[in-house]
């Protein structure tokens, strides 16, 4: 497969990747995309980290590594989260197998059997990007309670874990928040209280972290949490208009419920703009927001640039800073032996006149992940880039300093830096 690169709006061809570098990177302090990914199909589910090299973005030169699971780093948990705090890469939280006894048919299962009750509290350091890429046993103490498929949030200086499905027993507690020394408990959203109405749809779909504030969304409802008043716990979220009817009882009575989310999974701001995707229906949108706060209802706009394969069965947004994000989306291909398949694409958004343009700087193809003789479906659970400096100096840059960034990057490079794929990571 042949894609192309943007430089100075010429398309330069490049070929895709074919192979990989097994293992951790030398050195992945800001020079690195990383990917979560989960496995599933054969007689385990397997987890791995993919980093791809900046240098990827811009050359025809792949530096792709691959860091799979070994049994002895890592506990075998079905539905373990992702993400990162400060340097260090992390799975956290599962569902426990169980160990029980098989007849002839054991063969037949997939999967082995995970409890319905016993849920992880493990928290599993897989990369530390301050020792130089080292995988090592989690220095991360185990949270209060055991999660299964929680929302990992990074906020600011620390880490929040919301407990995520299936909710059998809710856990005790559900959400908590860790300081870099310690995990302390936190307020459940309603929509994670047995007590309240708001249990009947106990799954989170999409969720925002803007500023201090977690905006969670299940298929329903919609709630918001200030990470800066822990104790004025959760409130109706307002990120897509008025208030939704009040369903609680109990603990809950009283909470109004928000509109629920019209897009899936984490989206990405950028200035006033919030970006996200629609997995339905395999669209990337931008919605316009007031003071942060609220979607403008007449102000929604469709990336058409950005296509997402209609067998997509996951995708998520990596903000790269200086209006460069990342879109990954994972697909179960039939037509290449039932193989997964994991697409990257980079593109640049820049604002004129409150619309958002959109041009594609790079696409491309993942390597095939094999592991021994099993046939295991792989799909992107979250992505992100790593850097030395805070969130902040990234995520809330406003499009003005973009763009005069991008400025003083031209004319430092020359002509020969060419757009802002090459300008942002020249240096």
């Amino acid at each position: 497969m042949i894609g192309h690169c943007f430089n100075g709006g010429h398309k330069k061809p490049f070929k895709q990747p074919v192979t990989w570098k097994h293992g951790v990177p030398p050195s992945t302090g800001g020079g690195y995309l990383h990917l979560c990914l989960a496995g599933s199909g054969g007689p385990r589910v397997s987890y791995a980290v993919c980093s791809i090299s900046k240098k990827h973005f811009r050359s025809d030169k792949p530096e792709l590594y691959l860091n799979i699971q070994e049994e002895n780093k890592i506990p075998k948990c079905l539905g373990m989260g992702s993400g990162y705090f400060g340097s260090q890469i992390i799975f956290i939280g599962g569902q426990e197998a169980q160990q029980i006894e098989r007849g002839n048919d054991s063969a037949a299962f997939a999967l082995p059997p995970y409890s319905l009750y016993e849920y992880s509290s493990d928290v599993t350091v897989w990369l530390d990007t301050a020792t130089s890429g080292s995988s090592q046993q989690s220095k991360v103490p185990s949270m209060r309670s055991g999660k299964a498929s929680p929302l990992v949030l990074t906020v600011g200086d620390s880490l929040y874990v919301l407990a995520g499905t299936p909710v059998y027993i809710v856990p005790d507690p559900a959400f908590e928040k860790y300081d870099g020394s310690s995990w302390s408990r936190l307020p459940s959203p309603p929509f994670l209280d047995p007590n309240c109405n708001y249990f009947d749809d106990p799954c989170y779909c999409g969720y925002a972290v803007i500023d201090n504030w977690i905006h969670v969304s299940t298929s329903s409802s919609s709630f918001s949490f200030d990470t800066e008043h822990p104790k004025a716990g959760w409130t109706t979220c307002t990120l897509f208009g008025g208030e939704g009817k009040s369903k609680g009882k109990g603990k809950g009575k009283g909470i109004r419920g928000g509109v629920p989310f019209k897009f899936n999974g984490g989206a990405v701001l950028y200035g006033d703009m919030l970006i996200c995707i629609d997995l339905s229906q395999g669209v990337v949108v931008a919605h316009k927001l007031d003071d942060k706060r609220m979607v403008h209802i007449n102000h929604i706009q469709r990336l058409e640039e950005l296509g997402i394969p209609t067998d997509a069965i996951s995708a998520c947004l990596a903000d790269l800073g200086q209006g460069l994000f990342g879109l990954v989306s994972s697909c179960f291909d039939h037509d290449q032996n039932s193989q997964s398949r994991i697409s990257v694409m980079l593109f640049e958004v820049s604002k004129e006149d409150e619309k958002l343009t959109c041009e594609v700087s790079r696409e491309f193809s993942l390597p095939s992940i094999e592991q021994s003789s099993d046939n295991i479906i792989w799909s992107a659970t979250s992505c992100f880039l790593l850097n030395n400096s805070t969130d902040k100096d990234t995520r809330l840059i406003s499009p003005e300093e973009v763009e005069a960034n991008r400025k003083v990057v031209r004319q430092g490079c020359g002509e020969d830096c060419g757009r802002l794929v090459g300008a942002i990571l020249c240096k």
